[in-house]
């Protein structure tokens, strides 16, 4: 270990507050699986002035599940052809006029990737086309791959259980790189460097202490991927990656922030991650298995929905520590 590195994690362990870094704000991503899918959803469209492409691997449109476990569970997982699209987005018109999320307009034209397993039994792929359909209505750029033989999933290229398997870690060998593609799509191929060997004492975890509240579910250990060109002032993109359900550290350990293929595309393209971790609860807030906010568990009363907004206590924390880490605090006041 170096020493430039040993004092950086002295300094990232006195301090709850992530350090800030030289980053490019018109490289801010996100991504996210499941429960991680939907809430990068969520956090696209509440801060789309700061976020400029989203990555999402079987979640769901914003909003879906109208702030209600039953219907989260029923239509936005199994019954697509129940989720009423155009209610949704009459909703999000709604919130952007009071400047709870940012303008819809920011979406023309932002980079979107979206990846649906046909043998996925948990997020019916018809969800992600409805997804699809709604960010195609605000002119987002969109590739999609909807014809793997995939399973709930994170497909990677080499790593993790059959591709066709439902079971923990929940990400599969699929021969099929979904954090390249993703990178892809945001980068293009031209710009994007093929991944190189990800380096493990660049995989740091710090205090989400400060980024805690009552209802936010947080685990007090998040993690970030940080190449030493980053840490050297070297300028910088961020992306942001959600785990799904049951993808938490008590779950899986750190399997998902090693494992997805992420990191291994950071060393090479000069971008940092950051790995948020929620955790399971079973008192308040409600949430057995370890599931980003996507139906208003953090509201409590679920009829609010602030959960999907500005002012949701997980979107809130999410946007400090990308403010924390370096983007600009101008560029995240509200509109």
């Amino acid at each position: 270990m170096t020493a430039q590195l040993f004092f950086f994690l002295l300094i990232l362990s006195i301090s709850a507050k992530l350090p800030s870094f030289h980053l490019d704000p018109s490289l801010v991503t996100i991504s996210g699986i499941s429960s991680g899918g939907f809430m990068a959803v969520q956090m696209h469209f509440a801060y789309s002035s700061i976020i400029q492409g989203s990555a999402i691997i079987a979640g769901g449109p914003y909003g879906c599940a109208l702030n209600n476990p039953a219907i989260a569970l029923t239509a936005c997982m199994s019954s697509p052809d129940f989720i009423p699209l155009k209610t949704l987005i009459l909703t999000m018109e709604g919130l952007e006029k009071t400047g709870l999320i940012d303008p819809l307009g920011n979406i023309k034209n932002q980079k979107v990737y979206l990846f649906s397993g046909t043998e996925d039994t948990v997020v019916n792929s018809g969800v992600m086309k409805q997804l699809e359909a709604m960010y195609r209505s605000f002119g987002a750029q969109i590739t999609t791959e909807f014809n793997i033989s995939a399973e709930h999933s994170f497909p990677t290229e080499n790593y993790g259980n059959l591709c066709v398997t439902l079971a923990e870690p929940y990400i599969n060998n699929c021969n099929y790189n979904a954090a390249f593609e993703a990178f892809k799509v945001f980068y293009g191929i031209d710009r994007l460097k093929p991944p190189i060997q990800s380096l493990i004492e660049n995989v740091i975890s710090f205090d989400q202490s400060d980024y805690y509240s009552i209802l936010s579910s947080f685990h007090s250990k998040g993690y970030l991927y940080l190449p030493e060109s980053c840490r050297k002032g070297t300028l910088c993109g961020l992306h942001i990656a959600l785990h799904g359900c049951e993808q938490t550290l008590n779950d899986i350990s750190d399997t998902f922030v090693k494992h997805v293929g992420l990191n291994e595309l950071a060393e090479a393209n000069n971008f940092i991650v950051l790995y948020p971790q929620i955790e399971r609860s079973y008192t308040i807030p409600f949430n057995p298995k370890g599931c980003w906010d996507w139906w208003g568990y953090s509201d409590l009363q679920l009829a609010a929905g602030r959960y999907l907004t500005k002012d949701g206590v997980q979107i809130d924390a999410l946007i400090q520590m990308i403010k924390d880490l370096g983007i600009n605090g101008k560029e995240l006041k509200k509109t």
